[in-house]
């Protein structure tokens, strides 16, 4: 039977999930409107601080489609699939020291693991559609989204590697005398390119954009069902960021002066909206990829690159 604990740990998660997922809707604005010319001071008051909520309350009003071609399991089911694969992430997040949901031996393998149902809720939404911009936007989605979760799980090799661990918690501890990032920035800059993919961020949301086949995979969605995908995807970006600030930032861990002033769950948040405010302010910066060269660069470039790294790791480990 259910305890009340684990009730309350369950319904502390979906929270952390909502907020979070909230902020990363505004850093989006912000960074958004910057990168615009726009200055904050011309959104609502306060510094459009609740125009989120705005936008959502907004959405949420408009009706449901109803598609009468729709294969309606697969659309109605592909938003609450999406996020609650992505709530179960949060579940092994190690916030602070004594702050971890579930501190699980094989954390970052049912971190790949999870990865698998979002990619596949994606393509249900885009192929459910029943719609030939359904099914384009199904094959787009389908084809960069493998690409880049294999990348991805190459590029966390390495601290799998230093710490010898597949535990979260592990290889948070490792880092105690140095970051991974030092010993291993080209990792660290795989894993950066790979997780705003995964997010569908600029320049690498040419499967979700809003000129590109009507809407791509989210096309028909509206209403409930499309704010409930938004707050999967946001709830992503923030998520891989706490993973590359757990694998390669040092986690909870402080900077060495002043590190102590601070409680260990404040760092680890600071670290990962920073990181995320990192990867959203490089996106902005950068033209959007086509569908072919978002490929080229996954194949290419950075899978490459992330063997190369695997190679180093493993010198480095053997003879140092």
């Amino acid at each position: 039977m259910t305890s009340w604990t684990e009730v309350l740990n369950a319904l502390a998660v979906l929270g952390a999930v909502l907020v979070v997922a909230y902020f990363t809707a505004y850093l989006d604005l912000c960074l958004a409107t910057r990168a615009a010319g726009v200055s904050l001071t011309s959104l609502p008051k306060p510094l459009g601080i609740l125009q989120p909520l705005r936008v959502t309350f907004n959405l949420l009003t408009k009706r449901d489609n109803r598609l009468a071609r729709a294969d309606h399991l697969l659309f109605r089911t592909a938003p609450i699939v999406a996020f609650v694969a992505i709530l179960l992430v949060f579940g092994i997040i190690p916030w602070g020291q004594t702050l971890i949901g579930r501190d699980l031996n094989v954390g970052l393998f049912f971190f790949l693991a999870i990865l698998g149902p979002v990619t596949i809720a994606l393509m249900n939404a885009a192929w459910g559609q029943n719609s030939k911009n359904g099914v384009l936007a199904t094959f787009r989605a389908g084809a960069t989204l493998f690409s880049y979760e294999i990348t991805i799980g190459f590029a966390i090799i390495g601290p799998v590697m230093e710490a010898q661990s597949l535990s979260m918690e592990k290889i948070v501890a490792a880092q105690h005398s140095i970051w991974y990032i030092v010993l291993q920035p080209l990792g660290f800059a795989i894993y950066l390119v790979a997780a705003l993919m995964m997010s569908f961020r600029p320049p690498f949301d040419i499967p979700l954009a809003g000129s590109e086949l009507a809407g791509g995979a989210l096309a028909e969605y509206s209403g409930g069902r499309f704010v409930l995908y938004r707050l999967a995807l946001n709830a992503l970006a923030f998520l891989l960021a706490a993973i590359g600030v757990a694998l390669f930032l040092g986690g909870w861990q402080g900077l060495p002066l002043i590190g102590p002033f601070l409680p260990d769950w404040l760092w680890f948040l600071l670290k990962s909206f920073g990181l995320l405010a990192l990867m959203l302010w490089c996106g902005y910066q950068l033209p959007r990829l086509r569908v072919d060269q978002m490929l080229a660069l996954a194949w290419k470039i950075l899978l490459p690159l992330a063997l190369l790294n695997i190679v180093l790791v493993g010198i480095v480990a053997l003879f140092v």
